[in-house]
């Protein structure tokens, strides 16, 4: 009980140590559709490689605000910008997106 309420509310419980997950976030399903964002954590650039054209990326900090947003980005996106800390980068194409957590240091 006591780790669904920390998962449910983030709060901090006695013995229990918090864990960073630098996984996936949310996805919208499209077949044969895969999108890969790395290195996690990164520094200066991330690289993206995806089955089908990528239409958008776009980088929110951890309150939602809009850091950046690229259509039509390359492969490989500076981020040497971004402050340490965690962001969601959310991928788009045409008929899908995906949303993953990724640490800047």
């Amino acid at each position: 009980a006591e780790l669904d309420q920390f998962q449910a509310t983030g709060a901090m419980l006695p013995g229990i140590a918090p864990s960073f997950d630098c996984g996936l976030v949310s996805t919208h399903y499209a077949p044969n559709a895969q999108i890969q964002i790395y290195p996690n954590p990164a520094s200066h650039w991330i690289h993206l490689q995806a089955t089908v054209p990528i239409r958008e990326i776009i980088i929110h900090d951890q309150l939602g605000k809009l850091i950046f947003q690229q259509s039509s980005p390359t492969e490989k996106v500076d981020v040497s910008f971004l402050l340490s800390g965690v962001y969601y980068i959310e991928v788009r194409t045409d008929n899908y997106s995906t949303t993953k957590k990724m640490l800047i240091e």
